[in-house]
């Protein structure tokens, strides 16, 4: 098992981590996994009535918690809404204020 070492480098608090047994064919396939997501990726108009089950709702919320935020402060908050009843008021609120505003263009 190799070991890892953490060294301070110049001056301030950056770390620098060295791992002696990098592996850069398996970094240039995650960063092709990576980029075909990300090309991938589209926004969604129709919704399934499909529950998404919670195991799945905390593999969504994991990823979102560990993702860089701009201003480093963690104040912010994600809320998971599953009540159907509620999320189409939510909707319905967006589209009036969307209308609104088309109109006062």
């Amino acid at each position: 098992m190799a070991k890892n070492k953490s060294p301070t480098r110049g001056r301030g608090k950056t770390q620098l981590t060295i791992n002696k047994n990098i592996d850069f064919y398996t970094m240039q396939t995650d960063y092709e996994i990576l980029k075909n997501i990300c090309l991938r990726r589209k926004s969604l108009r129709k919704y399934s009535s499909e529950e998404v089950l919670d195991e799945d709702i905390a593999k969504i919320l994991e990823i979102a918690h560990s993702t860089p935020y701009a201003s480093g402060q963690g104040k912010w908050e994600i809320i998971v809404i599953k009540n159907p009843e509620t999320l189409k008021q939510m909707s319905d609120c967006v589209k009036q204020k969307i209308n609104e505003l088309l109109v006062d263009v």
